[in-house]
């Protein structure tokens, strides 16, 4: 529960703004965090796997992985891990330069027309 929540609530809330901010696609940030999130987390578990194979061939650890805390203690590694390399991307998009446009009059310009696209009646 508390990888969804941070996936699909709290970081896409919080990426959207900063991005907006900054003139970026909040979708697009939002996108490349999961990758480096599940992509950490699926890194380490993999590593874990692998460690809990050589232990139940070479130093007799029982098969059942879930009489290994090593086991549990790899997840809650990645999990951890994973967030970490989460808010690195979001840092990231912290750091990036706002997106400037050639010239803002024109930006003022369109936002009033937008405006008074917004107030006119329908017809």
């Amino acid at each position: 529960m508390f990888e969804l929540y941070f996936l699909f609530i709290y970081l896409p809330r919080r990426i959207r703004r900063i991005a907006k901010e900054k003139g970026e696609s909040a979708f697009l940030w939002w996108f490349l965090t999961v990758g480096v999130w599940l992509g950490v987390e699926a890194v380490i578990a993999f590593i874990v796997g692998i460690i809990h194979v050589v232990g139940v061939e070479l130093w007799g650890w029982s098969a059942d992985e879930y009489k290994v805390g090593f086991v549990g203690f790899g997840y809650f590694f990645a999990l951890i891990c994973g967030a970490l390399a989460g808010s690195f991307v979001v840092s990231r998009l912290h750091k990036t330069p706002v997106k400037v446009r050639d010239n803002p009059i024109d930006m003022a310009a369109e936002k009033q027309a937008f405006r008074r696209f917004e107030d006119e009646p329908e017809r």
